[in-house]
């Protein structure tokens, strides 16, 4: 998958300029970006139970992902189902510094309906 270093400049209310980046069209999920989802998915279900009631037995599944490379910090975002056929983005930020996973993951708090609604903001 390829990065992408397409940026817009969005400038806060004090006047300074921070960097908005493109975030990729989504994409079925790859083999490696399943690794990280499990990897995290204990952290992961863990934010989203607090947003979403899920059953015990309940598993999220990743559905759709895209990956956002910038500066060495590759950030993963899922398009994910929960409960009540609804979607909800997650987010997997790999900086290569040493962070809990609690820091790395966030759960968008709030669901969707489609499952080919883009991921338009970092959250």
């Amino acid at each position: 998958m390829s990065s992408t270093n397409e940026t817009n400049i969005r400038t806060n209310g004090d006047g300074q300029s921070e960097p908005q980046h493109h975030i990729p069209s989504l994409v079925s999920v790859t083999p490696n970006a399943r690794e990280i989802w499990e990897d995290y998915r204990n952290a992961i279900e863990a934010k989203a139970q607090k947003y979403f009631p899920m059953p015990a037995t309940f598993q999220m599944v990743p559905l759709k992902m895209s990956i956002l490379d910038v500066e060495g910090t590759k950030t993963y975002f899922f398009k994910a189902r929960v409960p009540n056929n609804k979607f909800v983005n997650v987010r997997v930020r790999l900086s290569g510094k040493a962070e809990s996973r609690d820091n790395q993951v966030s759960v968008e708090s709030r669901a969707s309906g489609g499952l080919d609604e883009e991921i338009t903001k970092i959250f």
